[in-house]
């Protein structure tokens, strides 16, 4: 896989998911960073971690941009065949739980990025 489409991919995941994250209404008093665990993330960042990394869930980091930025180093350090994992994993938990506030077409982004970097592949 090459880094155009590996980019590609993580931008869509971005664009579509990341951007969208809202943290929790409940906001505890004196914190300054926007938490994943609460958000309407939490079930996805838990899943990834459960269910995908294979790693505890009490790992998960607090803030947003560190669990965003450990998913990140595993992305573009995995091999090219666990992008495809990941991206698959990533659709199956969407479809299953979507988060709240998700907006876009990211099948559709996905399949385009797929067939701009003439991957064999498509969703």
């Amino acid at each position: 896989m090459d880094k155009e489409l590996r980019n590609g991919l993580w931008s869509v995941l971005v664009e579509n998911v990341l951007r969208n994250f809202r943290e929790s209404s409940d906001g505890v008093f004196g914190r300054q960073l926007p938490h994943v665990l609460g958000s309407n993330l939490d079930l996805l960042f838990r899943a990834y971690w459960f269910s995908h990394l294979k790693i505890p869930t009490d790992t998960i980091p607090p803030t947003f941009d560190e669990a965003v930025g450990v998913l990140r180093n595993h992305f573009f350090g995995c091999k090219w065949n666990e992008v495809y994992d990941f991206v698959d994993f990533t659709m199956r938990q969407l479809t299953a739980r979507p988060p709240e506030g998700l907006t876009g077409n990211m099948i559709a982004d996905l399949n385009s990025v797929l067939e701009r970097e003439n991957s064999g592949y498509r969703i």
